[in-house]
This record gives structure tokens, sequence and C-alpha cells, in this order.
């Protein structure tokens, strides 16, 4: 049984990580700001942002953009595209397309 949850969570974290890097392909420029610190999921991943800029780390790859944040979107751009993501904050709770993303 304990292999079985091993592959599930892989494949979860993968799913969220394949989320995440197709939310970044879509559209705008970054820019501005607004968040500050670092987001985790309870998978590992995480969200760093200072300044205009925010850091995705899965699992050890990490990917550096710059961001700005309208209308309930997070807009980034990357050497690899643009991109944007919806979110919301709530206390320590970043959310992001969905998923709960924790302040450190």
């Amino acid at each position: 049984m304990k292999n079985t949850n091993n592959v599930s969570k892989i494949r979860i974290i993968g799913i969220i990580a394949i989320v995440a890097i197709i939310g970044l392909a879509a559209s705008c420029s970054g820019g501005g700001g607004g968040l500050s610190g670092t987001y985790v999921h309870e998978l590992g991943i995480s969200y760093s942002f200072s300044g205009k800029k925010m850091t995705m780390d899965a699992n050890g790859s990490k990917t550096e953009f710059t961001y700005e944040i309208k209308d309930g979107k997070i807009f980034t751009t990357s050497e690899h595209g643009t991109g944007e993501m919806e979110y919301s904050l709530s206390g320590n709770t970043l959310t992001i397309n969905g998923q709960p993303f924790v302040k450190k």
C-alpha cells in the first residue's frame, strides 16, 4: 500500500506542477508587486515573492519570473514566456489556481 500512496503523491505533485506551468504560459507582461514572502503547498511546491520578482520552486526545479497583480490575477513573465494565474489571499493562505499555499 505504501508504494501506491507514494505514486499517488508523485502524480499529484506532477499535476500541480503542470497546472502551474500551463497557467504561467498564457498572457501579459510582468511588472508590479503586492505579495511578499514564501508560500508553500503541502506537497513541497513553493512560490517566493520579493519586489517585482517571483520564484516558483517545484521540488528543486526553480523558475524566476517578474510579476504584476491585476484584477485578481498574477500576470507573469519569464524567459519561457508569459502567463496568468487566478489567485486570492486570505490571512496566511495564498490560493493559486485553486491550490492553497501557506506562508512560511
